[in-house]
């Protein structure tokens, strides 16, 4: 059995909640994805990789299978998953979850030639079996220029 940790283990289970006063019913009260940039990253190779992490969480979010296709290698390392990049992107279709929200933050990038290291918080609003909850992990991603295109090597989330 496929263990997916990352995608669905979650680490702060606090749903968002607001009281209406006129019922003092609860609410759910949800969050669009807010992109936050680093302008210390403008016009620099990490600039790109920012982009790239931003995408990334769009493909967890949507759970779209061409995005993951074009940014994980086909060699990725997926941790938390035993499996390929492409019985990865079959698992997380079967996960019955919703994404309402996945942004990054705080995001920490270090440049080494060809090869990069991206960090940072990950904050997910996600619909599952038993309601909502909110999740906040770290990632850590590395990415390698193949071809010249860059590409995740390796997917800590």
């Amino acid at each position: 059995m496929f263990l997916l940790a990352g995608l669905v283990c979650i680490v702060f289970s606090i749903p968002c909640y607001a009281q209406t006063p006129q019922t003092k019913s609860l609410r759910i009260t949800r969050n669009p994805v807010v992109r936050v940039f680093n302008p210390e990253f403008k016009g620099k190779p990490e600039e790109e990789i920012e982009s790239l992490e931003h995408q990334l969480s769009d493909a967890i979010r949507t759970k779209d299978a061409s995005l993951f296709q074009k940014l994980l290698s086909d060699n990725v390392i997926v941790a938390g998953v035993i499996a390929d990049k492409n019985q990865f992107i079959a698992l997380l279709k079967t996960v019955n979850t919703t994404y309402v929200s996945v942004e990054r933050s705080e995001m920490r990038i270090k440049m080494f030639g060809d090869t990069a290291i991206a960090t940072g918080i990950q904050k997910a609003d996600i619909d599952i079996e038993n309601g909502s909850r909110f999740s906040q992990t770290i990632f850590l991603d590395t990415w390698k220029k193949i071809d010249s295109k860059w590409q995740c090597v390796a997917f800590v989330n």
